[in-house]
């Protein structure tokens, strides 16, 4: 998303540094650091820019010049991504002067990609064209540049306004939002408060399947209007998390949604238009002209959905699309050894799992949905067909979310599988897994395993392996899915420990995955989604996922990372830890 900050002024200095050589630009012999910066624990490239220049978009000159001094000194930091740094890394601040050079010498690059078009392919088909309906995040980021929310994250991940100007607390329960004047949707109706009213109440309707409610509907009240531009938006007690959780409501237009085009025809206040969807083919998008913020750089974008993973990498090193996603293992070395494509690669807080059905015998007891942990040999998944891309789960959350224990585990230990199975009185039922190939990097070698696995131990296991969209579909049946255990992921929204907790172990969200339902997790979830004490709130993370972890309602498998295939002159694009890509900032350098 836009920032409201010149962020043209990034695309300028990224265009330069990258397009340029390093003896241009880089060489080690002509980096001086005006100073040196050691990054603390709650810093961001960004931040430090904007401290020491004054300017948020400076963030790549830091990025660079560290990288260059890294090359001959090892005390410097080697910065991969410019989305992630680490406290303790040692930063080269290049004077003031050159940054200010490099941003009015690259503007040439980044107006070449004015009339161009960005094409790039995806593994995952799109499940809906009604954002409200679609959750996945390859499919939520292309809609995510026809919509927009009142506050969104940047590449930071810290928040900042987008169709909400600003905000305030007018009392315990209420804040007020101050909207942005003079947006309109891309059918041409305005943006204001009624449309933000609506777009709340549908979510919190219960009869309307919105993805994203179990985000809201226990903490928000209602919206108020107040005028045009200005709406509370009241909760049901005071609720510390209230912004990160409306970076997930999309605003739509009343009128507009209403239509059966709001399932075909995308119509939003972003920054791309909707052209086109053909199923299992492609989604195409085209600039917003008329875009209330700074505009795109691509005059049009195309994703193409090719669920083979060797059929996407052939078309990135043959340049006939710009970016891949769902890169595995083995497409690393041949991406990094060409000459035209490189790769960008973040931390996530994704927790991949198999889903059981908790509401069905066998499985409804607690002892076999643990033998089916301690059956599979995570790290080995890991270390071998997943390489260096995932770290095996000890715990429900991610650990780059608060709280996260690191204490608990299920190892590899299939004489406990086997005696567990004895005790829960296990006589070999068939169980069916499946996997949807192709949402996550190698998952069909994953799910072969699996079953491989649960057959050693004596489980009679039917595998069945099909398109992602399709058996996900089939398996968001819920009680009606003709799986037994499928396998998934779900990842932090809003990077928010609490939420993700909601919506993967709170009863009232877990039909269509598990069916699992534990009244005393649901009270604890209940209790932390309200509390502003950040000691009880610790506390009782650590309690929920200590009984969640017993219960066993999935396999924890692994926390991935997000690994991405690009065009080596693709810039102003780089992976984030929540997973998304956006286009609004790339173009391509000369």
């Amino acid at each position: 998303m836009k920032k409201l900050i010149n962020i043209v002024s990034l695309m300028i200095l990224l265009s330069l540094i990258l397009s340029l050589s390093p003896l241009q630009v880089l060489a080690q012999s002509e980096i001086a650091c005006e100073s040196d910066v050691v990054v603390q624990a709650d810093d961001w490239l960004s931040k430090i820019a904007e401290k020491v220049y004054g300017d948020v978009t400076a963030y790549q000159a830091i990025a660079d010049a560290t990288n260059a001094k890294a090359a001959a000194d090892n005390s410097y930091a080697t910065i991969d991504n410019v989305n992630v740094i680490e406290p303790g890394w040692k930063l080269c601040i290049p004077a003031t002067g050159e940054v200010e050079a490099m941003l009015q010498q690259s503007a040439a690059a980044q107006a070449a990609s004015s009339d161009q078009e960005l094409i790039v392919a995806i593994a995952q088909d799109i499940g809906a064209l009604d954002i409200r309906k679609e959750g996945s995040a390859a499919s939520f980021s292309l809609l995510r540049h026809i919509y927009e929310p009142l506050v969104w994250f940047d590449d930071g991940m810290q928040l900042y306004p987008l169709l909400a100007e600003s905000w305030e607390q007018v009392d315990d329960t209420t804040m007020r939002f101050n909207l942005r004047q003079g947006v309109t949707f891309h059918n041409g109706n305005p943006f204001n408060a009624e449309a933000v009213k609506y777009s709340l109440d549908k979510v919190l309707d219960p009869n309307f399947p919105a993805w994203m409610n179990f985000a809201l509907v226990d903490l928000v009240k209602e919206a108020k209007v107040i005028d045009e531009y200005t709406v509370d938006i009241v909760t049901v007690a005071p609720t510390p998390s209230l912004l990160w959780r409306l970076t997930l409501l999309d605003m739509v237009d009343p009128q507009y949604a209403e239509t059966p085009e709001m399932d075909t025809r995308p119509n939003g206040t972003g920054p791309y238009k909707f052209v086109e969807f053909t199923p299992s083919q492609q989604f195409v998008m085209e600039r917003n002209d008329d875009y209330w913020g700074d505009k795109s750089n691509f005059k049009r974008v195309t994703a193409r959905i090719i669920p083979e993973a060797g059929t996407r990498l052939a078309a990135l090193l043959a340049g006939e699309v710009q970016m891949i996603n769902a890169v595995s293992p083995e497409m690393l070395a041949q991406i990094n050894d060409s000459d035209t494509a490189t790769v960008t690669t973040a931390p996530t807080a994704r927790l991949v799992y198999v889903s059981i059905r908790n509401d069905r015998p066998p499985l409804d007891n607690p002892k076999m949905r643990q033998a089916l942990n301690y059956a599979i040999d995570k790290q080995t998944i890991v270390d071998t067909i997943l390489q260096d891309i995932a770290v095996v789960a000890k715990s429900p959350l991610p650990p780059s979310l608060r709280s996260a224990r690191s204490d608990l585990a299920y190892p590899y230990d299939p004489e406990k599988a086997k005696q567990l199975l004895t005790e829960a009185g296990y006589a070999g039922e068939e169980i069916i897994f499946a996997v949807g190939a192709g949402r996550y990097p190698n998952d069909d070698q994953v799910g072969q395993a699996i079953a491989a696995y649960m057959q050693d131990v004596g489980i009679n296991v039917k595998f069945e392996q099909g398109e992602w969209a399709t058996f996900n579909t089939e398996n968001r049946k819920g009680k009606e899915s003709p799986f037994d255990a499928f396998f998934q992921g779900w990842s932090a929204d809003a990077l928010d420990p609490v939420l993700m907790l909601t919506f993967l172990f709170k009863s009232e969200n877990t039909e269509s995955r598990t069916s699992y339902a534990n009244p005393a997790v649901d009270e604890l979830i209940s209790e932390a989604a309200l509390t502003n004490d950040p000691a009880q709130l610790d506390s009782l993370l650590n309690e929920i996922q200590g009984i969640v972890w017993d219960d066993a309602p999935f396999i924890f498998m692994y926390i991935p990372k997000e690994v991405l295939g690009i065009s080596s002159n693709l810039k102003g694009f780089s992976a984030r830890p929540d997973e998304f890509f956006f286009f609004n900032d790339a173009y391509f350098a000369q």
